[in-house]
């Protein structure tokens, strides 16, 4: 499939403004299914750089389970792929996140999604000034990168890339669909 060289890339003007805004109106309809979690990575970080916060989720799909809206995810997938030439062989996850606006930016502990080989890609819904922290390989949680929530915009990693979420401090919310894809 198509892999970056490097270890990120972001595709900007993928989707049209009335795409972009779609995907935002579905899932802040009334009725769109959101989940609590309390931790967005294990809840047990004691690094003073990185401190958790509760989300709320949606599992547009998760292991061959498929909530009642994962056509909209597909639907995105497959524009990004027809309009970029991005490759895959399968969707193993596509989850909706939503974090509340913090008082000051907090960075959540470094994860990685999964261990078997895969690659991620975040989707933006919403413009913020949150971010996404990417770590430089084999160091102490160097940053290699901080990513700009942008509405529309993609970013493509390695999946052995470790990455935090930076909350956002400028609107009620940071939105993103996380897909894992081998």
């Amino acid at each position: 499939g198509h892999l970056m060289p490097q270890a990120f890339e972001i595709f900007d003007d993928v989707l049209t403004t009335y795409e972009i805004e779609d995907i935002e109106r579905l899932m802040r309809q009334p009725h769109f299914p959101w989940y609590m979690q309390e931790y967005t990575a294990t809840g047990n970080c004691t690094d003073i750089r990185f401190q958790d916060v509760p989300f709320i989720s949606h599992n547009f799909i998760n292991r061959n389970k498929f909530s009642s809206f994962a056509q909209a995810a597909i639907d995105l997938l497959n524009k990004v792929r027809d309009r970029t030439g991005l490759n895959y062989q399968y969707i193993d996850r596509a989850i909706g996140a939503a974090s509340f606006k913090t008082s000051s930016p907090i960075i959540t502990p470094p994860h990685l999604d999964m261990e078997t080989p895969h690659r991620v890609l975040l989707y933006y819904v919403n413009t913020t000034n949150g971010q996404t922290a990417v770590y430089k390989k084999d160091t102490d949680y160097e940053e290699l990168t901080r990513v700009n929530m942008r509405a529309g915009r993609f970013l493509l990693m390695d999946g052995e890339y470790w990455h935090s979420a930076v909350t956002c401090t400028d609107v009620n919310y940071r939105m993103i669909i996380n897909f894992n894809l081998l």
